[in-house]
């Protein structure tokens, strides 16, 4: 099966290729700029009260798993199309949009280049530095940015990115059943996983890729198992906001609760 990777790119990971439109209600800049702590702090400190939070740390996360869709486009952008893109904070413009109703960040690739193997490589070589080369180069000075200006660890700032991770991949290999790309978006998976040094990749002393994904029953009636995510998100502490069901620090007793709650 055919995936629209641009469509998916656009429409899940909130990472485009089009010129962000002109809004009155969007802050706008180059991502590049995110590693100098003046701007980062402005950045958290602009983003905060959109998401009804009173200090820097939940936007720090909030902004962490969005550049998840980045490093995501990354991961995808290697197994369905076979090719490393510029992902560079560089070539890439952060956006801050919406308001206390609807805040949300979108990154876009100011111009979009890819690099295929040339061959010289062998495929799980090639894909490990180019992943290498993302984390240690963009990926890590951005979070030690974050950490810096939100005075959150690295890893919990690194910890929003694994569940969803795991979550586009099980939803990619149920429709890619069958399909000659599956055991390349497997193989580039395990990669991600297994085959990056964690100290030089990640700054930690265990890649974060590599954190238990423990399952429990889904709040909806979907029948499929719900995730429980690698760290808190800290939406708790916003105006009005609780623990995820989904939340490592949400009791059992308490999910329990809720899925009762939900179903009555």
């Amino acid at each position: 099966m055919d995936i629209d990777f641009f469509g998916l790119m656009e429409n899940k990971l909130g990472v485009q290729v089009s010129a962000f439109p002109a809004r009155e209600d969007a802050w706008y800049l180059p991502a590049s700029k995110l590693l100098e702590p003046g701007v980062m702090g402005r950045l958290l400190d602009e983003f905060s009260p959109r998401i009804r939070s009173a200090d820097r740390t939940t936007a720090a996360t909030y902004f962490a798993g969005y550049f998840g869709g980045v490093a995501l486009a990354l991961q995808l952008a290697l197994s369905l199309r076979d090719v490393v893109p510029d992902l560079s904070l560089g070539n890439l413009e952060a956006a801050i949009l919406g308001d206390a109703d609807k805040a949300y960040v979108r990154f876009r690739v100011v111009r979009w280049q890819e690099q295929g193997n040339d061959g010289t490589k062998a495929r799980k070589d090639w894909c490990a530095e180019a992943l290498s080369s993302f984390y240690r180069n963009e990926a890590m000075p951005l979070i030690a940015s974050l950490s810096s200006s939100s005075g959150l660890h690295p890893r919990e700032l690194w910890g929003q990115m694994p569940t969803r991770f795991r979550n586009a991949v099980v939803l990619l290999q149920e429709e890619m059943a069958g399909s000659e790309n599956l055991l390349r978006l497997n193989s580039d998976y395990s990669v991600l996983r297994e085959g990056l040094e964690p100290v030089r990749c990640f700054g930690l002393p265990r890649n974060p890729f590599q954190s238990a994904i423990r399952l429990v029953e889904p709040l909806k009636g979907t029948g499929k198992p719900a995730a429980i995510k690698a760290a808190c998100c800290l939406y708790y502490k916003t105006d009005g906001g609780s623990f995820c069901y989904t939340c490592p620090r949400l009791k059992e007793e308490e999910r329990a609760a809720r899925r009762a709650g939900f179903a009555e």
